[in-house]
């Protein structure tokens, strides 16, 4: 019998399709955007950086490779995203 997912297992599944380089990446746009009250980091940065890699950025999407929210909650951070891309907050006591 199948048992429903924790929210723990999604984010540890989620975590198993974004890649360590897109980790990686985000902490690395995270020090250079960091403004010492949040960090926005461009969709077009991540979609050129995919490109580079000779991912296709609509493919990866798709498969959940971006779905970088939930790694980053459970890591402290406050994530809003839309179109455009990922603005990082800090969660009051974390």
């Amino acid at each position: 019998m199948s048992k429903a997912l924790t929210p723990q297992q999604i984010i540890e599944r989620q975590s198993a399709i974004v890649t360590d380089w897109m980790i990686d990446f985000i902490n690395r746009r995270l020090l250079v955007e960091w403004n010492g009250v949040n960090a926005f980091i461009k969709r077009e940065h991540v979609i050129e950086q995919l490109e580079n890699r000779g991912y296709n950025p609509e493919a990866f999407e798709k498969n959940g490779g971006l779905k970088i929210e939930p790694l980053f909650r459970a890591a402290g951070w406050r994530v809003e995203s839309d179109s455009s891309g990922w603005l990082f907050t800090v969660v009051k006591g974390k």
